[in-house]
Formats: structure tokens, C-alpha cells, sequence
């Protein structure tokens, strides 16, 4: 969905940004303003994101969170995990929405988890940036 797909080897020689959402998450869902904007004001930076859509309950199906991300207007690669979350189990997200951001080596450089997450990890994307001599926004 949105972007096409990632391998993690692609995600290496740029900043990334990792966040783990689910429908069913109504803080997931009011900070996709925070994605959006991100994307827009980073991205040309040199910021790569790329969404995990986990399923928190049995009956969410992968064409309830396609409508919500086209609604959204997300427009950032999102991976559809499957039943059993093996992607969010090699992150160890336990709480939704998650983010994860890494340096351009792939280090793991911050994570935050819950409500209110999207203000600490801007603040972060910032600082990364920044230390990582990305080109100021014009």
C-alpha cells in the first residue's frame, strides 16, 4: 500500500522512520496529520517512512485500514502485518501507535509509544536531522 514495497536494506543510507499503528487505535489515527506533515517537511530532507498496520482485533481486516490510510491521504509506504504481527513482535511493539526512527547506518536513535508520541519523536526527527547535516527546510 502507498509507495510500493520496502526491504529493510532500503531503508540503509537514509534516515528512517518506522511507525506501527492499527485501525482499531484512535491515538494512531489522530496522529496521522502529525505522518503527513512529517513527510512533507522531512521528507525532502532526507526522511524515508515507512507504516506497519498491525490487526488489535480478530475481525479488522487489511481493506478497513487501506480506506483508512486513503482517507488520511497518507501517501508513505504501509506494510499490512499479518494476523499474528510478525513484524510489530521484531520491533517489540506492545503498544500502537509506535514509532521508531534510525539514523542513515540503521541505528535505532529513538523510540516513543502511546498518546502524544507524535510531539517527542518530531522533536527527535529534528535532532536527527540536524546531527545527520540534513539540508535545512527552505
Amino acid at each position: 500500500m502507498g509507495g510500493g514495497p520496502v526491504d529493510a536494506k532500503d531503508l540503509i543510507g537514509r534516515p528512517a522512520l518506522i511507525h506501527i499503528w492499527s485501525s482499531a487505535c484512535p491515538a494512531c489515527k489522530e496522529q496521522f496529520p502529525a505522518l503527513k506533515r512529517w513527510a512533507e517537511r522531512y521528507g525532502p530532507r532526507g526522511l524515508q517512512i515507512v507504516g506497519v498496520h498491525v490487526r488489535s482485533a480478530p475481525d479488522q481486516s487489511d481493506e478497513e485500514a487501506i480506506a483508512i490510510v486513503e482517507e488520511a491521504g497518507l501517501e508513505h509506504p504501509i506494510a499490512l502485518d499479518a494476523p499474528d504481527a510478525p513484524i510489530a513482535q521484531r520491533f517489540h511493539a506492545h503498544f500502537v501507535p509506535s514509532y521508531y526512527l534510525f539514523d542513515a547506518e540503521g541505528r535505532l536513535r529513538h523510540r516513543q509509544a502511546g498518546y502524544g508520541a507524535d510531539r517527542g519523536t518530531e522533536a527527535a526527527i529534528e535532532r536527527l536531522l540536524e546531527a545527520e547535516g540534513a539540508p535545512a527546510p527552505a
